[in-house]
């Protein structure tokens, strides 16, 4: 019995500091500039990021009502803003964004909200899924005739890290979006973080 309760008491210790080190081990986001093989740069608060289309890509508002077809083409396009949040062990970077453009469309669009967004690493990677929130705009659908309205709510897509100091992350964007009263829609699009080079994301 005396041994049985000393292992008991051994086990209870053990799941007592396993318990203690896995609190302060929950991890979220970081952002670092590549500087490998010396440790990484930490990026901390008001961090400028900037998205680009990549050279030569266009940005497609698709209509998903039935088959899948272009409703909306735009040759430029930008999402840009801070970190108001640095992101460390309970947190993930996060910010307004001061920047979203739609320019050179096939129908004009107007934004109402830029809306705000987040970067949650993916464990295992130098990658984070980047998610938009609040993001609202509208545009005359000439093939309806009448003016739709834009939500984006979620994830946009994988943000793969930079793989040098002067590399750039990108994403490749195919995100349903909602569409009150004209029906279904989805996003795609190709861009680049121009600013700041080198992005990648860690867990703190």
């Amino acid at each position: 019995m005396n041994y049985l309760r000393k292992s008991g008491l051994g086990a209870m210790l053990l799941l007592a500091i396993m318990s203690v080190l896995g609190a302060g081990s929950a991890a979220a986001t970081e952002l670092y500039k590549y500087t490998t093989p010396n440790p990484n740069d930490t990026l901390g608060l008001a961090t400028e990021l900037q998205l680009t289309l990549k050279p030569g890509t266009r940005l497609f508002l698709e209509d998903t009502w039935g088959s899948p077809f272009i409703a909306v083409t735009c040759e430029e396009t930008e999402l840009a803003g801070k970190t108001e949040t640095a992101g460390g062990e309970t947190t993930h970077p996060s910010g307004a964004l001061s920047t979203t453009k739609f320019s050179s469309c096939t129908d004009s669009i107007i934004i109402e909200t830029k809306g705000k967004f987040e970067l949650q690493h993916i464990a295992g990677t130098t990658n984070a899924t980047l998610i938009v929130n609040g993001l609202k705009f509208k545009y005359l659908e000439t093939f309806l005739g009448f003016t739709c309205q834009v939500i984006v709510n979620g994830a946009l897509g994988t943000l793969k890290g930079a793989t040098s100091s002067t590399g750039y992350a990108t994403i490749e964007v195919l995100a349903n979006v909602e569409r009150p009263v004209c029906g279904p829609m989805r996003i795609k699009a190709s861009f680049t973080v121009a600013k700041p080079t080198g992005l990648i994301f860690e867990a703190k």
